[in-house]
Formats: C-alpha cells, structure tokens, sequence
C-alpha cells in the first residue's frame, strides 16, 4: 500500500508519517515532500521525525510529483502547513490526468473557515460545587482510605445556580452555512475544489475540518505552555469563555486513517474532541499543572493582536465530531485483527506507550472515558464510541497530564536535580545561584525555604514558635519537619518540572539517608491509597448504573409492582453489601499489587461489567448473580482483616526491593567544592558587616561549622582503617557519579562553571530552552563588540575632555593676557594724561591765543609762503600779548642761517 504525505517535516505531517505506517496489520510504503527550511522554524525542526518514509519527492518537478499522487492509495495533504499555490497546481493537474487505480485524497482543513458563521446562542444552567476541604492529618504513614473516602464524602457541597450564553453546536450537515474570516476565505474554496474532484473517475476526496490542534510539543499552545514552564503570569484574552473546538494531533491523524479505512459516505468531516472546553479552561488547567504562578492577566481585545495565534484563541464556536462508522464494519475490521495477532497496529503501539506509565494514571483515565459516557447527551452515543477511539479524545483538560509529559518529551525539556555541598566559606552558595540562573532553576536552602515559610505564613511546630522572637534563642528545627518543608518544596510545579539546586541539605550521610528513603516510602503509600480510591469509584459507579436499569424495569412492568419492589430491596441490600466489601477488597488489592489477592479483584471487576451488558435479560439474572457476588466477598472478608494489617510492613518490604534511583526527589549531580581552610576563613572573614550573622558566619561561627562538616563529610588520611561514611558514599552507593572540584587562589569563576555545566550535560543533550552554541557565540560576539565600541567611546570622551581642558586653559590665559594688557594701556594712558598737563595749560596760555591769530590771518590772506608770514606774524605781534620777554630765552640762529642770511 502506497501512501503520499506533503511535507512530512512539519508538526503534522511527522505524525501521519507515524500513525500512517501500519495499516490493518498491513505496512505501508510512505512517500513524502518537504517543507524548505526557511518556511519552517529552526526550534522546531529536532522534533520532526520521519525516519519511516522509503522515498522524499522532490518539489522542483511538479509532473513527477503529481504522478507519485496517482499511484498512490491515499494522499494527505494538510493545509496547516501547504500553500494555496501548491494544492491549486494539484487540483487542476488531478482534473486532467488519467487515474488508473483508486485513489483516496484527504484534505486536512482548518475549523476556521466557519469562524464568522452566524450561530445562535442557547441559555444554559450552570452548577459549580465549591468544596470545603477537611484538613488532613500530616503523618502520611497513618492515613488508610476509608478515611479519604469519608472526608470527601463530608465535604459541604454548595451549588450556585448559574446562566450563560452558549452557542449551539454544529455539525457536518450544516457545512453549507460556513462563512470564514478574511483570512481564510481562500481556504474555503480549496475545500470546494476538492470535494468537486469526486466527479472523476477512480478518485475519493474528503475534507476533514480539524480542530486547533495541540499535544506534541504543542503548536497553537505553545506560548502557554511555555509561559507555564518559567512560571510567567498567565494571559487571558478578554473574559476567556469563548468555546475553542480542540483536537489533539495524533486523534487528528487517526481519525484520518479510519476515514481511509471506512471510506465513508460524508465527504466533509468534522475532527474534534468531545469535550468543550474555553479558553480560560486550556489556560488554568495547564498553569495550575505545570506552573506555580496563578496569576491572571487580562489582555483587551484590541491589544491581542499581539499575541500570535490570537485570532485561533478567540473563537467561539461549538461543534460535534462526525461519526461516520457503522457497527457491523467495526466488527469485520476487529475479525481481520483478530485473524493477525502478532502483527502490532500503530494504535496498539501507541496505546503500549501510554500504558507504560504508572498504574494510576491508567486507573484515571479509565475513570475519565466512563465519566464522559454517563454524561454523554445521546443515549446510543457512548455504544458507537466505544468502537472507535481516537487519541485524548475526551478532551484537553481530562488528559493534561498525558499533554505534559509529551510537551516535556517532545521538546526535549529536563528536570534537573542538582545537589552542591562544601565547607562553610568555599562559595557554594554563590556558585549554586549561578547554576540556577543559567538553567532557569530554584535554589533550595535551609535559609530560604524558612524566609518563604515566613512570608506564607507557615505552622512552625510549637517548640520552634514560642521562643523564636528571643534574642537568645537557640532553638532550630529537628530533621523531620525540615524535611516536612523541603518536601512540600520539593513537590512543588516549579521544581518538578525544571528542577532545583539543593543547598547543603542534606549535610551528612545519615540525613541524606533518612530524607530521601523516609519520601520514597511516603510516596509509595500516596500512589497506593490513590489507587485504591481510584478503583472504589469505580466500583461504585457500575453499580450505581445496575441500580438504575433495575428502577426503569420495575416502573415498566405495572402488574409485577409488588414482587419487583421486593425483589428491588433485597437488590439494593446485596449491593450495598458488595460496595463495603469491595471497597475493602480493593484496598488491600492495590497496596499488595504483586500477591495473589490481585487476581480477585480483575474477576470481580470483569463480572462486574458482564452484569452491566447481561443485566437486559431481565430482573431474575441480576438477583442471581448479585448473590453469588456476595458469596465470593464474603470468602474474602477473613483475608482482608489480616491483609490490612500488614499494608505497611509489606510498603516498607517492598521498598527494599526498588530502585533508589527511581526516587523522584534524589539528585542526578552532585558537586562537592573543596578548598584549603585558610581560604574559607579569608573570604568569610571579607563578608560585608550587613551579611554577618552573630555565631554562623562569624569567626568563631565557621570554627565551629567547618569542624562539624570535617567531621561527618571528610576521612582521616593517615588512618587506614578509616571507615567513617560520608555523604559522597551515600550517593556511590546509589550508583551516582559525584564532582569534586577543588578551589585554590588560581582558580577562575568562569572555569569553575564550565566544568559544572560539562558534568551536567555529560549523558544527554537538552533543551531547557536554553540558548544553543550558535546563539551564545552571537551572544559572545556582540558583547565584545559593544565592550570595544564602549571602550572606543570612552577614549574618545576622555580624549574630548582633555582637549576641552585644554582649550579651557588656553581660553583663561588669553582672557588674562587681554585683562593685562588692557590694565597696562590704561596705567599708561593715565601716567601720559598725568604727565602732561602742566604743560598742556602753559600752551593755552601762551601760544594758542597768537598762534591761533595767525592762522586766521594766514586764512585771510592765503599767502604763497604761510609759514613765513606766520613766522613774521608772530614777530611783529609779539609783544600785543601778555608774555614776559626777559624770561624767554634767546633761541640762537643756526649755523646755515646765518651763512645763508647774507645771500639772501
């Protein structure tokens, strides 16, 4: 058998290549295209396994492809992952080509193209219970389950009535009415051309209108998931009641395959769960599981564009998924199966590797299919579902633990449990902090879990309360309610899921040996008395439907009224005889899961459900086997009186005979830092005044607690015989390698890490959603590039500065030199002016009142030679002004004047 898948490298076709594989008992020959990676995500291609595929077509020669689509007997083409241009090339080749052999072609379809249909709303009655929880005695060892079953059956139930708006449920008859968004309208007329190929010869077309898918890694879901993970606050858009129609991607691909199988009459098909659930529903169920955080942020309608997927997470429509399979083809099908039994289904394979899981986990999701089946609205629906399942087909919220485990396997996520021990001083602490915030851990100390205990207001026993405000109060807390507190840590969402660093605790052998086998046998007698209560339910819910089918015959048979009425009290006596003694049965059966008594209650179970198909017969059958269910209880009530007793000594038997690795608390690495006790004294002694703490980390505080740890964690070398254990033995002991590193002065913080996270990564690779080597060298990269563009710039600042300093300087010396000069002109100015005015008024007063006559005379007269009519001027004027001759000296005549006097 021939089957065609494109792109098989994606989040869905990995999955059919998967389910696709083995066909009624048959193995099928895949062939496959892929997707180009740069339309697929780098995050998500290590999860795409298509291992099982014969042959990868190429997408360059369309012809070749369309006639791998030809001989083919199915082909799949999923539009979550196929462009509108490639499935158009296809429809119009397939239109026009010959086919030969009978081929199926299945078109996946998205339920968005009815996302704008007009639906109508319908007014629904809601109950919520709100219970009052009975608080639980704390000694886990003492609790049996008739005690849980009692404070579960005391609880103060509460019901509110309710009303919500609803829209009505559609279905695939109503196909014709679907109006898809913008976005969505050419997918539509996909579905419309490919129904329209059925009018050709020896081709089958289906389209199959698939819910949002999640599981595997998750897809739409993944940021919630995600979110959940780091403990980030949870988004909600808008009130979150919108009705999302959900189906999980390998249900997906199975019900494919069945359609491939029935070949039924329906050509549009609708593939969703038959829970529905809202979008607040998907959000709290998988915070509430995976997360520790509860809080809720409300996102506006206007700002959830950006969040991605937002209009997928906005719907609000209901639907009911297409039963196209008839009882009489399930029945032929089931005889083919039956005639090879050694060849294995995928379904069977797939089932094997969820039954793989604890016994509990199968108990609940036996409990959650019958609870579906009761509250189902059809009365012939939960016959025709039991024909055919599909995988998590009860619904997202019911199989969120199944989701879980396979978003942390499929996206190859670790808890990581790490353990680091040393002396007081060597920088444990500080080294563990570092690990946490490289792998997204929690740091769990003594210290911390009390100042955590603190603030959420914690029941410290009554000895540690009483004088813990004293100044002088030595009291601590004994070994067993500090490991109270690091279990309940412990078992938190946080360190389940990522993991923890457990900071000096426990801190010798005999501690570590005592906290970790006192939880391993703690934890066995929850899932036990979780099994038992399990079973009691069920148990008492078939008999609840014998009861029931008992009342509708004996108010049919109007004339038989007084004998059934008997018939009816002697009934419900036996019965409630049979749930006592079954519930003791089925206690003592689950703790004792490897004894004979287990035997017991396979048979009563299975004549249990023999009475519930039988009990159509009539009213005298179910009296007779009734009775002889309450002759075999009663041979068993001797055995479970003595079996009771002995529960925990065959717990504490039994765990001698585990694995201690499988302990879901003990440490996977553990690091012991070792260093020279003078070094531990200087950097305890360098601690700051504020984080010195009087008699633990002071001076006479680290004598003391790094004596006790040389003590209990560390053999005498010169003894030979030395046979002290410490906590490294404890740890061999259980088959785990331990780091010892050793600290000197030379020793690098970066060095130190890496040899950490070496030995952490040392078995498997994981993802932790840690940055990949690519990325850290990036990363490396760029902080180097903005350290030397840091350092550029700080050189040109500092050089900036020194040449502003500079010219700053050179600006206050010219302004100076300007002062200066300007104090010296004046200085001068002022000497000059000083100097000169007595002279200034002889000049007034004697020569400028003739000299300035004569220059009026020589203006008058405009002589050719002025300077001798001045000269001659002043001679003859001379005496007119007031000036004494007898003190003026005689100015003697020059040598050449007198010489030339004579000539002239």
């Amino acid at each position: 058998m021939k089957i065609f898948i494109n792109n098989i490298n994606t989040y869905s076709g990995s999955c059919l290549c998967e389910t696709l594989d083995i066909i009624q008992n048959e193995k099928c020959e895949i062939y496959g295209t892929l997707i180009n990676q740069n339309e697929a995500k780098e995050e998500d291609m290590y999860m795409y396994n298509y291992n099982n595929v014969k042959k990868i077509v190429s997408k360059t020669n369309k012809d070749k492809l369309v006639k791998y689509i030809v001989t083919s007997n199915l082909c799949v083409f999923d539009m979550h992952n196929t462009g509108i241009e490639e499935i158009e090339y296809v429809i119009r080749k397939l239109k026009n080509e010959e086919i030969k052999t009978k081929v199926t072609f299945i078109l996946v379809s998205s339920i968005m193209t009815w996302n704008k249909t007009k639906r109508k709303f319908v007014k629904k009655k809601i109950e919520e219970k709100i219970e009052e929880k009975i608080e639980q005695s704390d000694n886990v060892l003492t609790k049996q389950t008739n005690d849980k079953i009692n404070s579960v059956q005391n609880c103060q139930k509460n019901n509110i009535d309710k009303y919500r708006y609803i829209p009505e449920a559609f279905s695939e008859k109503d196909y014709l009415k679907r109006i898809p968004s913008s976005g969505f309208k050419e997918l539509k007329t996909i579905e419309i051309l490919v129904l329209s190929l059925n009018s050709i010869k020896n081709i089958n077309t289906y389209v199959v209108a698939s819910g949002i898918l999640y599981g595997n890694g998750e897809n739409v879901f993944f940021p919630i998931f995600k979110n959940a993970w780091f403990g980030k606050d949870n988004q909600i858009i808008d009130k979150g009641n919108n009705f999302i129609p959900v189906i999980h991607v390998k249900g997906l691909c199975e019900y494919v395959k069945n359609v491939f199988i029935y070949k039924p009459e329906i050509k549009y098909l609708i593939a969703v769960d038959q829970e529905y659930v809202t979008q607040k529903d998907i959000i709290k169920s998988v915070a509430n599981y995976i997360s520790a955080n509860n809080n809720y942020l409300s996102v506006s309608s206007y700002d959830s564009i950006f969040i991605k997927d937002s209009e997928k997470l906005c719907i609000n429509l209901r639907f009911q998924c297409t039963r196209f399979w008839n009882l009489n083809q399930v029945d032929a099908i089931n005889e083919k199966k039956k005639d090879n039994p050694n060849v294995l289904s995928s379904d069977n394979e797939e089932s094997g590797q969820i039954g793989e899981n604890s016994e509990s986990e199968e108990n609940s999701e036996n409990e959650k299919n019958s609870e579906n089946k009761e509250n189902s609205e059809n009365g012939k629906r939960g016959e025709e579902e039991s024909c055919i399942k599909f995988h998590c087909q009860d619904g997202f919220v019911k199989n969120i633990s199944i989701l879980t485990k396979e978003f942390c396997e499929y996206r190859n996520l670790k808890s990581l449990k790490i353990m680091i021990m040393g002396p007081p001083g060597v920088g444990k602490t500080f080294i563990g902090k570092k690990i946490c915030e490289h792998y997204n851990l929690k740091i769990c100390s003594i210290q911390t879990l009390l100042d955590e205990c603190k603030k959420t207001n914690y029941k410290f026993p009554e000895y540690y309360t009483n004088n813990l405000n004293d100044v002088g109060n030595t009291n601590k807390l004994n070994l067993n309610d500090i490991s109270s507190i690091f279990y309940k840590k412990l078992k938190s969402n946080e360190c389940k899921f990522r993991g923890y660093v457990l900071d000096s605790f426990p801190r010798n052998y005999y501690e570590a040996k005592m906290f970790f086998e006192k939880y391993f046998v703690s934890d066995v007698v929850d899932s036990s008395k979780d099994l038992t209560y399990s079973k009691n339910e069920t148990m008492k819910k078939k008999h609840k439907k014998i009861k029931n089918k008992n009342e509708k015959r004996r108010n049919s048979n109007e004339s038989k009224h007084s004998e059934e009425s008997e018939m009816s009290l002697s009934e419900e006596e036996t019965e409630s005889k049979v749930d006592d003694e079954s519930e003791e049965d089925e206690h003592s059966d689950s703790i004792n899961k490897k004894t004979s008594s287990q035997s017991y209650t396979s048979e009563s179970l299975d004549e249990l459900e023999n009475e519930d198909q039988t009990s159509e017969n009539g009213d005298s059958s179910n009296e007779d086997r009734i009775n002889e269910n309450t002759k075999k209880n009663k041979k068993y009530d001797i055995k479970n009186d003595s079996e009771e007793n002995k529960n925990n000594e065959y717990i504490y038997n039994e765990n001698k005979n585990m694995d201690p690795r499988n302990n879901p608390i003990l440490p996977e690495f553990v690091i012991i830092l070792k260093s020279k006790e003078d070094l531990c004294r200087i950097r305890m002694m360098n601690l700051p005044k504020d984080e010195i703490i009087k008699g633990h980390n002071d001076e006479k505080g680290f004598e003391r607690r790094y004596n006790k740890y040389i003590e209990e964690n560390c053999r005498n070398d010169y003894l030979e015989f030395d046979k002290k254990n410490t906590i490294e033995d404890y740890f061999i002991e259980n088959q785990i390698e331990v780091l010892n590193i050793n600290i000197n002065e030379k020793s690098i913080l970066e060095d130190i890490l890496t040899n950490i996270y070496i030995y952490i990564e040392k078995n498997k690779k994981f993802y932790n959603f840690l940055p990949s080597t690519d990325e850290i060298l990036k990363n490396k990269l760029h902080e180097q590039e903005i350290k030397l563009l840091n350092e550029k710039e700080n050189i040109k600042k500092n050089e900036d500065n020194t040449i502003n300093e500079e010219l700053n300087k050179n600006d206050e010396l010219i302004k100076a030199e300007k002062k200066r000069q300007q104090l010296l002109m004046e200085y001068q100015q002022q000497y000059i002016h000083n100097q000169s005015l007595p002279l200034r008024f002889y000049l007034i007063k004697n020569i400028l009142p003739i000299l300035t006559d004569a220059l009026i005379y020589i203006c008058k007269t405009k002589p050719k030679n002025p300077c001798l009519h001045i000269a001659e001027y002043l001679l003859e004027n001379a005496h007119k002004y007031n000036v004494d001759e007898n003190t003026l000296p005689l100015i003697p005549p020059k040598k050449n004047e007198d010489k030339d006097s004579p000539n002239n």
